[in-house]
């Protein structure tokens, strides 16, 4: 008689990928944060928030958890209305316990989760992106950039990330599920392949970049103190960071959103338009094939720029417009934004080392 089979593990690999990713985000945030001196609940409640806000974002980039919340998000609406509804509450939450909350703040939270999933849940059903989630996407860029949301961040003393610009990773990461929009490309899995092209692109980004900066007058400044016993693990948890907070969230909207809706869009126009022309063959035939992800390259990139005119310098805001061709060329040649944001990690880490904020 044959030995009975052990039960298979329902950790898939891209579950335990993400716990193992939410692990060395979490652990980078209480390194980088511990030397930051504030009251003990002060701490618990950024250690609290940070850890929950992690593991909403990591886990969505298993398939196996992301397509069961997709599924159950579409069947039963107040599923995706306690999901969006936690953000407000862990707002609350946060707030109170740092004692900066607001009744101004805790509206501006509700209406962040709220407007764009509203917006979302109105285009259910249609395979190409409409006018509405356009607009849930601007929203969410403008509240982040203008800032239209209270400045909390976590901790509150030596803030490493604002709360509401990591939220809304997570959030957007709903949304999408509910909204069934296939095709981002979030997913903790990257080839050999992938990394060697975000790294080449990185170099090319940097090796522009130094010089245009200088040429139009940005100079760096002190550079960042590489001694010490703990250097290498200072680093090496800022790099984890950059990457978790700023390069993530960054590269969802603009990349995963913004530059791949505009190529849906495009590509459906464009079939309007020559659904009875043939092809063809030549440089103008691949031109026209290639057009729809060349507009949401470019319109990402000017959309990219133009948000970061404003909190920064024109001459910052055009140099990161330009690095944002980069990272989208690598969104559109893997199709995944975790490459696109491991090359915005490697060109923000490298930059502010030298000493350059971009």
């Amino acid at each position: 008689m044959a030995e009975p089979t052990a039960p298979h593990s329902r950790l898939s690999g891209g579950t335990l990928t993400a716990l193992i990713a939410a692990a060395l985000v979490y652990a980078a945030f209480v390194w980088q944060t511990s030397t930051t001196p504030m009251p003990d609940s002060e701490r618990w409640a950024a250690l609290t928030s940070f850890g929950l806000l992690t593991l909403a974002l990591t886990l969505q980039g298993s398939a196996t958890v992301y397509d069961a919340l997709g599924a159950t998000v579409r069947r039963d609406w107040r599923a995706l209305a306690v999901l969006c509804a936690l953000l407000p509450t862990l707002y609350l939450s946060y707030s109170m316990a740092v004692r900066e909350f607001s009744l101004q703040g805790l509206l501006a939270a509700v209406l962040f989760a709220a407007v764009p999933t509203l917006l979302l849940l109105y285009g259910q059903g249609s395979r190409r992106p409409l006018f509405t989630d356009a607009v849930a996407m601007l929203y969410l860029l403008l509240s982040l950039s203008v800032p239209l949301l209270p400045a909390l961040e976590l901790p509150r003393l030596g803030g490493q990330v604002g709360f509401f610009a990591y939220a809304a990773a997570p959030l957007l990461l709903v949304l999408l599920a509910a909204r069934a929009w296939t095709g981002v490309g979030f997913t903790w899995y990257l080839t050999a392949r992938d990394l060697r092209l975000a790294l080449l692109v990185a170099v090319v980004v940097l090796l522009g970049a130094v010089p245009l900066l200088n040429l139009l007058g940005i100079a760096a400044t002190a550079r960042a103190d590489l001694g010490g016993r703990f250097a290498l693990l200072d680093q090496l948890a800022q790099a984890i960071l950059i990457y978790a907070l700023v390069a993530i969230p960054h590269n969802l909207l603009l990349r995963g959103l913004i530059q791949r809706g505009i190529q849906l869009s495009s590509e459906y126009w464009l079939r309007q338009a020559q659904h009875r022309q043939h092809d063809g063959s030549g440089s103008r035939a691949a031109l026209r094939r290639n057009l729809p992800a060349l507009l949401g390259l470019a319109g990402a990139a000017v959309i990219a720029g133009l948000a970061q005119l404003a909190t920064a310098a024109w001459a910052v805001a055009l140099v990161g417009g330009l690095a944002s061709l980069g990272y989208g060329y690598v969104y559109w040649r893997t199709g995944k934004v975790t490459a696109a944001a491991a090359t915005q990690m490697l060109v923000v880490w490298v930059l502010a080392i030298i000493g350059y904020n971009l």
